[in-house]
């Protein structure tokens, strides 16, 4: 057999290591396995010193054995899903060469199927049985589902700076109903998707005394969400015009959006606001800003992120107020 010197890791330093040796004979072996030799195996390592004393020479003595095929797929236990559902998971046929990288990848698919269904410690196993004829092989898939489980609690770590229930917001899966791969999976991809975290991990893990229990754990590390910006431009009419703009994806921590920008020119200087309006503390917030801001002698625009624009008074005499405060947070409240 040839290109055999690709699976000895030690080959890349030229120095022997007996894990490094381990460990590329179960690959060797993996190799053999997943082209349909059931019954590989290494009967025996030879590892001897050169003459010179500066060389090692190891000598593996393998028995390959048939080549076997795939007979028949049959499944054993509580499969808990439709039969014709399950076969459709699977990676590997009947008829073509057996391979134990596909019977893995198939109890994989079938465990994740399972856990979606509430049976997070679901037990699947691929048990090949030799056929008489001594060129195929059947496949036994056992399935042991165990009890449906229920999530008791779910935690994070990691968020130093954003709040707990932005993450909370995001979950799919919850604290109290049927555990689903499915659903803490996509949990996962939803924090992801915030654009707040480098990375998030999840782990879940069983309530000791406690079998029908699992607690779900997400690990974030958090990363800058803000970013600043600078613009130059030319306009016939404003003439040279300079801009900076302040962005904050994940503001205070809260998952809002704050933007705030200038522009000044020959002609017009302006302040432009994007203020988060999700909930009334937050146009109370917004109403606040633009009152301190409209002492400024320049025009100021204040916009949602639906670039819905707010009216606001604009004078360089308006002060913080009872009546400034109404005057801002009454249209608000009616976006």
């Amino acid at each position: 057999m040839t290109g055999l010197g690709a699976f000895f890791g030690w080959f890349s330093s030229d120095e022997y290591s007996r894990e490094a040796l381990s460990g590329d004979i179960e690959r060797l072996r993996s190799f053999y396995l997943d082209r349909g030799y059931v019954n590989f195996d290494v009967a025996s390592t030879q590892v001897s010193i050169g003459p010179e004393k500066s060389e090692i020479f190891i000598t593996l003595n393998v028995d390959e054995g048939n080549q076997y095929r795939v007979g028949d797929i049959r499944f054993a236990g509580d499969l808990q899903i439709s039969e014709n559902e399950a076969r459709q998971l699977l990676t590997i046929e009947e008829g073509e060469i057996f391979s134990r990288g596909d019977v893995n990848a198939s109890t994989e698919a079938l465990r994740q199927r399972l856990g979606a269904e509430g049976f997070a410690f679901a037990d699947i196993q691929g048990v090949p049985e030799m056929s008489d004829d001594g060129e195929t092989v059947d496949l036994v898939i056992a399935i042991n589902p165990g009890e449906r489980a229920y999530v008791r609690r779910i935690e994070f770590y990691g968020n130093t700076t954003t709040q707990d229930e932005v993450l909370r917001r995001e979950m799919t899966q919850l604290e109290g109903a049927p555990a689903s791969t499915e659903a803490i999976t996509q949990s996962r991809q939803r924090l992801e998707r915030l654009g707040f975290f480098s990375q998030v991990e999840v782990d879940t893990q069983p309530v000791p005394g406690k079998p029908d229990l699992l607690d779900v754990t997400y690990n974030v590390e958090e990363q800058p969400s803000g970013s600043v910006s600078a613009s130059v431009g030319f306009s016939q009419s404003a003439g040279v015009i300079y801009g900076v703009g302040l962005s904050q994806n994940n503001f205070l921590g809260t998952g809002n959006r704050v933007n705030v920008g200038a522009q000044r020119s020959d002609t017009l200087p302006a302040l432009t606001l994007a203020l988060p309006t999700r909930t009334g503390r937050w146009m109370a917030f917004r109403a606040v800003i633009i009152c301190f801001i409209a002492k400024l002698t320049m025009p100021i625009r204040i916009f949602r992120h639906t670039r819905r624009m707010l009216t606001a008074p604009v004078s360089t005499s308006v002060t913080p107020s009872a009546s400034c405060l109404a005057s801002i947070l009454v249209p608000a409240l009616k976006i």
